[in-house]
Formats: structure tokens, sequence, C-alpha cells
């Protein structure tokens, strides 16, 4: 392990056994471009000399702001060679938070991709005193900036190469002194219960696991990985190291908004994705389904209820009748097939989700698209994963037992708790929460769960999130929400009640479906705003709150419920940066909707903030409507 512990030695490493692999891909004007694992390197090469000639070093913090591209790879697998420390930044930070993290860290250099970051940077760079250099990837738009520090990637590299030229074992001595056991990485928490904080990680932690998880699906160079995540988020940040680690390609789709019709271009074999990916991805399988043909519908639904019933004999290891095995096979062959095709996961082998809980009902529609989804559960501070399930025991209500190397115990207040090589050093910069993170020498999760009699885990929800009814009934909000999201027309919900008679939710519309129905049925809308509040719309996601009354236990029902006329903003603290509600926060962002829920209202008039493209904000009195559910 020693020999390739961080992410330079294992770039060094395929660049040497495999040198015309295909490394990286990336589209750019509508053509995809490939770089070798040789190039790969020489790029990272002569990036980490010319920012060496720039006076970064060991130990120094480097910020990274933008979309995903191969540059912010170089940059960030140049800057460990170095000994400096990477933190990634996500694009859509507003320019006061991401100064906050850059100031908080004394970042000496940052990466701003192109000259939208840039520009945030400039704001605030008199806040600043540690920053020196600005580097910008994307010369578009730069022409006329002329600020001390400012410099082109492209020049790094000019300078890199001249000293390569003169020094050429330079870097490859540099990356042999790296040290597995120092701080490769900043990973930032996701912060859904409090300000997110700064998780510092061994390079070899983060290697390690991405070997723990390729222990249980094996990969190698064939596989197809695409980067459409964050690479400031963990899960991200793994996929990276496991694509170093066994030298899986990695591919870039040309624009986030053309994410996911890059990925059916690639059509990968390998894909992570948070929950929220899986839930749009059924939502647009759902309402494509109920937008057809009446009998093209009838066909899916009767294809889907038989995989679903051969899934059934699978699950309890039962071997299903000749009769359903063919028809299932059938439908695969002439339904599924084409489905899966549409959605970009045509090959996809080892397919897995995590970073929040995923309702058991996705795991089943994709199982019955011969997609095997997997969950995996674990945290920031942990090295990102701890279980996973494995090949045919996959279950819809547990996450799977724990990965190699990983010990996981319960609590006598239900926490679960964890305790693996993976773990990080502490939170950057506090020693407070460090020490409040531990117990014992065990990692606290701040979920609730429990074992099955076989071992494997099953979350529950976040601790401080669990709730009682006033009558001492105990409830999950999460376990409500998710089955709430399965609606294609759902995009959030959030569940409240704690110390209340009964349950109400906060509902938002998923804008993409709900139009397209809305469309579909003639009627007229000006605005997403307009859509929510419109009575049929109304009377549709009554239907889907009234579905998921019937699934559960009397006192667990939604009584009354109202549909928010905005979406939930990361930018107005509801949700984090990864796309988790932020509970807490809507709570009390939206107390008086709240309140008016348990006072019997049948509307209101709410403040909500509307944030525009161009950067501007309007608060808005909104007439909402609140519904009842009938039969609760």
């Amino acid at each position: 392990m020693s020999e390739h512990d961080t992410f330079p030695k294992l770039l060094l490493r395929h660049a040497a056994e495999r040198p015309d692999g295909v490394a990286l891909r990336r589209k750019r004007f509508g053509i995809w471009q490939t770089c070798t694992w040789r190039q790969y390197a020489l790029h990272v090469r002569d990036v980490a000399l010319g920012l060496a000639e720039l006076g970064l070093g060991p130990g120094d913090r480097v910020a990274l702001l933008g979309d995903n591209e191969p540059e912010w790879l170089s940059v960030e697998l140049a800057a460990q060679s170095l000994g400096a420390v990477p933190l990634g930044v996500y694009a859509d930070t507003p320019a006061g938070p991401m100064g906050d993290l850059v100031r908080f860290t004394a970042a000496r250099l940052i990466l701003a991709a192109d000259q939208q970051q840039v520009d945030k940077v400039l704001e605030v760079r008199d806040r600043l005193p540690a920053l020196e250099t600005i580097l910008y990837s994307d010369p578009r738009g730069m022409r006329g900036y002329r600020q001390p520090g400012l410099v082109g990637l492209d020049e790094v590299e000019r300078r890199g190469r001249e000293v390569a030229a003169r020094e050429p074992r330079s870097f490859a001595e540099q990356v042999e002194k790296g040290d597995g056991g120092a701080v490769g990485m900043l990973l930032t928490t996701s912060g859904t219960s409090g300000a997110p904080k700064l998780a510092m990680h061994a390079h070899r932690s983060l290697v390690l696991a991405a070997l723990s998880l390729n222990r249980v699906d094996p990969l190698g160079p064939g596989e197809e990985h695409v980067c459409y995540l964050p690479l400031a988020w963990a899960g991200e940040q793994i996929g990276i190291a496991l694509a170093l680690a066994v030298g899986m390609t990695v591919n870039f789709p040309e624009e986030p908004e053309t994410a996911m019709a890059d990925l059916r271009e690639i059509s990968p074999t390998h894909l992570f994705g948070p929950p929220r990916v899986w839930e749009a991805t059924a939502a647009r399988v759902l309402f494509s389904a109920s937008d057809s043909t009446p009998l093209k519908r009838r066909i899916f639904e009767s294809c889907l209820a038989l995989a679903n019933r051969a899934a059934e004999f699978r699950r309890v290891r039962r071997r299903a009748p000749s009769w359903l095995r063919a028809a299932t096979a059938l439908a695969h062959a002439l339904v599924f097939r084409a489905v899966r095709d549409k959605a970009g996961l045509k090959r996809v082998r080892h397919a897995y989700t995590g970073g929040a809980a995923l309702g058991s009902e996705y795991l089943r529609l994709f199982g019955a698209l011969g997609i095997e989804l997997k969950q995996v559960y674990g945290l920031t501070e942990g090295g990102c994963f701890f279980t996973c399930h494995r090949d045919d025991d996959i279950r819809a209500d547990t996450v799977g037992p724990p990965l190699d190397g990983v010990e996981l115990r319960i609590s006598d207040s239900g926490e679960i708790l964890a305790r693996t090589p993976t773990c990080m050093l502490g939170y950057y910069e506090n020693p407070e929460a460090t020490a409040a993170a531990f117990a014992d020498g065990w990692l606290r999760t701040g979920d609730s769960g429990s074992f099955t009699d076989d071992g494997h885990l099953v979350v529950v929800d976040r601790v401080a999130d669990l709730g009682r009814l006033a009558d001492g009934t105990g409830f999950s909000p999460l376990l409500l929400e998710n089955k709430l999201k399965f609606s294609p027309y759902v995009q959030e919900a959030v569940v409240c009640g704690d110390g209340r008679s009964f349950l109400v939710a906060l509902l938002t519309i998923d804008g993409e479906t709900t139009g397209k129905w809305a469309e579909r049925q003639g009627l007229s809308f000006t605005s997403y705003m307009d859509l929510t509040q419109k009575p049929e719309a109304l009377a549709l996601l009554q239907g889907e709150v009234e579905r998921v009354n019937r699934q559960v236990p009397e006192a667990l029902r939604i009584r009354r419920y109202l549909v928010l006329p905005k979406e939930l903003d990361a930018d107005d603290d509801e949700l984090t940066r990864t796309r988790k509600v932020r509970r807490k926060s809507v709570h009390q962002r939206y107390g008086d909707l709240i309140a008016a829920m348990y006072e019997g209202a049948r509307e209101v008039e709410a403040a909500i903030t509307f944030r525009y493209e161009d950067g501007s904000q309007q608060v808005l009195k909104v007439p909402v409507t609140i519904s009842d559910a009938r039969g609760a």
C-alpha cells in the first residue's frame, strides 16, 4: 500500500504501465476528446512545477472553484504532489460564503475556472489577505483583466514545461516523497444540521476507501465513470480515487446542464448517484410511462408487475417459476432495455446510491428495470463509505453489511458508531468539534439505526430528526418524505409534527414533470409559482399524498399539507450544496405556514424570497392554499 498511497503516485503508476490507455475523456463543442494516462501525468507534472515556481509548497492550502473539468484534477493532483492541501468549493457558492471558506483556510492560491468564478473571487479579494494567486482555466472573457496575481493555467503549464526541460526528474522525485499519512485533502461536510466543517483526510484514507468498495465490486481499466457530481463532494472524490486505483476512464460532460444527455452517449458501466439523481431518473421513467398511449402504459405496467413478482422470489432466495422467468426476460428484451437506454443506463453493471437515504420504492423500481442499485452508507468524516450491498443480497430496507476493515456498532442511545482506517484526521482548525465527533475512539455518525440478524445495517433517520407525536407515537420524517418523493410530481417534501397531534407536510413540485402533465391536460400557467396553486395541480398532489397515507399506519398519515410556490434553495439555507434538506432551517423559515396548518387555516399569505438568474432577489407576499388529505 505504501508504494501507491497518494493520488499522484497512482497516476504515475498508470502512466508507466499503460501510457496509451484512455484516462480522461471530455466533451467540448459537441465532440468527445481523450487524454491518455501519459498525457494526464504530463499535464499534472507541468502544473505542479509551474505552481512551485509561483511559490506553492508543503502545507499550503489550494482552493478549487468551478464545475467539473480535467483542469480541476490537474491542479488538485499537482498541489498534492507538492505537499499542498486542496479544498474543493461548490461552483454555485455565492461570493461571500466562498470568501469565508478561503479566508478560514488561508488559501494561498485558488483555481477559479472561468470569468464568472474569477469575478466572485475578485469581489471579496480584499478580505483574503493570504490569497496570492488566482488561476483561471478558461480564458474566454479574460482578455481585459489585469489584476495582480491573476494567471492563466496555460501560462503555469508553460513555466512548468521549462522547469521539466531543465530538471527532468524533479517531479517524479517530488511525488515519490509523498507521505500517505499526511493530510491530502480538505472535504466539506454536508452541514445538514449546522454549519459545514472541513474534514482533514490523509491521502491513504481516500485510497483505502476506494479499494474497500472495489473489493465488493472489482473494477478495472475497461470501466467507464462519469464525473458529473460536484468534485467538491466527498462521494465524487472517492470516484476519482477509485479511477486512479484501478485505471477506470473518467468522463466529463460538456456542461452541468447536459450531464444526463452526455451520460447516455457514454453509457457508463459504473455509476454513483445521490438520491436526488435516482429520484429524478425514476420521475422521468414513471412520467414517460404515464404520458404514453394507453396501450404502451398498460404494457409497461404489466411488465413492471411481472418483474416485481420475479424480484420477490430473488429476495427470499427462491427460484421463480419457469413461466415467470421467461415472461420477465421478454419484458427486459422488449421494454426495459429501451427504458434503460433512454435513461443512459444501458451498460451499467455497478450502480450505487448514497449520501442520504433512498426510499425502498426506488430500489424496487430500478431492480425491476434490471439495474441492481446498491445502497452505500457513510459520512464525509469516515472516508465516505461504511457499508454496501453485495450481489444477490440487495434489500430495500437496509444499506448492506459493513465493508472490509469497517467496524460498526449501535450505542445505548441507538446511534450508529463507526471505527475505520479511512476515518478523518479531524476537523480543520476545530479541535472542539473534533473531540465531540468521537466517543472513546468511535466516530459518532449522528444517525439512528440497528442491525438485522445477519449483519445488515438499517438506517432510520438522523437522531436529531426523529419525532414523536403528542400521544407518544414515534415517527421518522425521512421515511415519509421518501415515500412522498416517489411521486414523479413531488420534488421535495418536509414532514413536521414533533410534539403535535398529527403530521403535516411542506411540498415542492417537480417543475418539469408537473409542467408536462399540465400541458397534457390543457392547463395554462404562467410560471412555476402559478402552477403550484392551480386547483388542478393541487388535486394531483392530493392524490399523491393519499397514496402515501394508504401505505402507513393511521397515526402516521399526513393530515394537512401545502405546496410551496418556490423550490427549496441552497442560497436560502434550505438545502445543502449537495441538495439535502436542512430540515431545521426549513422549519424556522416557514414556521408561520406550519403553524397555520395546525390552526385550521384554508389559505395563508406567505413571504417568499425569489432569486433570479441575474443574482437579484425579491420578497413577495404570495397566497398559499392549505389542503386536507381526504381519509386521513
